[in-house]
């Protein structure tokens, strides 16, 4: 009988030491022990390194710090510093449920699984619970190969991840080029070698509040297209004919919905876009009905 997967727990930190004593007490807390959890502090200038100092004292909680660089390296160094045979993943914000890791771990008895998530469920700064919806469409989880859907949208909730250490090494880990969008690049890329499962209950929670990268719409929008478009470009193969157009026309109708009170000549751009791709679909016509209507409020 093969020895159990080891798991090691990389958590990037960028001035987020007021989260970060919950986060490490979600994964201490774990039904199924961590082998090791790695911090990576990415150049804070709060309180992060004396947050962290009354966890050294557990053998397993290693630190690292580097001068402000991104999250992308601040990811990889703390891979380069893990040990175990599974790198799961969580930002310093989020935190666990104590069955996470013996809920998800064992899905990576199947040798060609390379990427396992979960579900989430939401809170707010102070940790209280908030609304949170099912998924549908094309939010819906899958398993398996998993590009296609891929294409759609990112399904896979970043602090639920866990992924072999191998891949991540072979495929070199987060593109440091990349400012957002990275979990986004790296799942695209792995999922033309390896097979993703999931848990489909929220086993961890999504901290929601005013200082995260993601509310920035149209700089993840920007991002969005040049992963796509580089993607595409390097593996030409990854999409049939007819799955690109879908993928293409369905990503300029949801930019130009999520534009519009944004940057309402950039939402009807797209959604001329999409109406160019599918001229007998309504849904760019309503687009951009809404877009006219709303020009005159």
């Amino acid at each position: 009988m093969s020895p159990p997967l080891t798991v090691s727990v990389v958590v990037p930190c960028y001035n987020y030491g007021a989260y970060l004593p919950a986060c490490l007490d979600s994964v201490l807390a774990q039904t199924r022990p961590a082998f090791e959890i790695v911090v990576v502090d990415d150049g804070s200038t709060d309180d992060t390194a004396a947050v962290v100092a009354p966890y050294l004292g557990d053998g397993r909680v290693h630190f690292h710090q580097q001068a402000n660089s991104g999250q992308a390296t601040a990811k990889n160094l703390g891979i380069r510093h893990s040990r175990g045979d599974i790198v799961a993943f969580l930002d310093a914000d989020d935190l666990w449920m104590p069955e996470k890791l013996a809920r998800q771990v064992p899905l990576f008895d199947d040798p060609a699984v390379g990427v396992t998530f979960t579900g989430q469920r939401s809170i707010d700064a102070e940790g209280r619970p908030l609304a949170t919806f099912g998924r549908r469409g094309y939010l819906t989880f899958r398993r398996g190969r998993i590009t296609p859907w891929l294409g759609f949208e990112n399904i896979v909730p970043f602090s639920s991840s866990a992924v072999r250490r191998a891949l991540l090494v072979e495929n070199r880990g987060f593109d440091t080029t990349l400012g957002m969008g990275i979990d986004w690049d790296l799942w695209l890329r792995l999922s033309l070698v390896t097979d993703f499962d999931f848990v489909p209950d929220p086993l961890f929670a999504y901290r929601v509040h005013g200082h995260q990268m993601s509310r920035n719409l149209s700089g993840r929008i920007d991002a969005s297209e040049h992963i796509f478009r580089t993607f595409v470009s390097r593996h030409p193969g990854a999409f049939s004919t007819q799955e690109l157009q879908a993928v293409e026309f369905y990503n300029a109708c949801s930019r130009g919905r999520a534009l519009r009170g944004v940057d309402r000549s950039r939402s009807d751009a797209y959604f001329r876009m999409a109406l160019r791709m599918k001229p007998w679909s309504p849904r760019p016509y309503l687009g951009l009905l809404k877009n006219a209507v709303a020009g005159r409020r």
